[in-house]
């Protein structure tokens, strides 16, 4: 009774964050239920043999993992990174503070961010979605894709550099907006 209760708090509390990063990854809203589903059944199946502490980490490496499953199952050499805008839909929140312009500028840059990632090796994109989008740590997204900590942040240097780079090509008039550089 008490593993169950356990279970659907911990379902409850990273429902959201797995299916956001599977829909990320997989560019389509029925294959990141279908992974987020998956995930939690194995987490339901390795709930006692995961400490507490590595939850968290445990859960975005099984989602990481899965959805690179199911891209290769799919045989699908390119991700359709081109249907956006339900998942920036998803992903922006209006906040009642900034002004309209400001939300404008601010889903405008979003979407050219997220459109240039698609730019990106899959390894910088698992990593920025995972620091910038998910929250993560450094640390756990080494543990996640299974990399040392000196990679993961070399990467993510490298990352921001191609990033900036693919959004002054594609996107020159959003060069203004916002602050490219802390991306």
């Amino acid at each position: 009774m008490m593993k169950r209760y356990a279970y659907r708090h911990f379902l409850s509390q990273t429902q959201d964050r797995v299916f956001s990063y599977a829909s990320y990854m997989l560019r389509n809203r029925e294959d990141a239920e279908d992974v987020t589903q998956e995930v939690f059944v194995k987490m339901w199946k390795h709930w006692d043999t995961i400490r507490k502490e590595k939850r968290d980490s445990w859960i975005l490496r099984v989602t990481h993992n899965e959805c690179i499953d199911l891209l290769r199952r799919k045989s699908s050499p390119q991700r359709a990174w081109t249907t956006l805008d339900d998942a920036v839909n998803n992903r922006i929140v209006a906040l009642s503070s900034i002004s309209p312009e400001q939300e404008l500028e601010s889903g405008e840059m979003q979407k050219a961010i997220l459109a240039s990632l698609a730019g990106l090796p899959d390894k910088m994109q698992s990593m920025m979605l995972l620091h910038y989008y998910q929250g993560v740590r450094f640390e756990e997204i080494a543990e996640i894709l299974g990399m040392s900590l000196s990679a993961v942040k070399t990467g993510m240097h490298r990352a921001r550099k191609q990033l900036r780079g693919v959004l002054e090509k594609r996107y020159p008039e959003l060069a203004g907006v916002g602050n490219v550089q802390t991306v």
